[in-house]
């Protein structure tokens, strides 16, 4: 009974495991840019602005 519970808990939670990684390489991009002295990130190389900064 124990390790259904566990598999039941880890498979409502599955959803989660892929944005993780998004996240925490949005993270250590930011972290990078940080360290480098850089105070806004490179613009994306779509062309794509955000309409909050102009």
């Amino acid at each position: 009974m124990k390790n259904v519970a566990i598999g039941g808990v880890l498979l409502f939670l599955s959803f989660l495991f892929v944005p993780t990684f998004f996240v925490l390489g949005y993270v250590v991009r930011s972290l990078r840019y940080v360290l480098d002295g850089i105070e806004e990130p490179r613009s994306s190389t779509s062309g794509a602005t955000c309409s909050w900064t102009d």
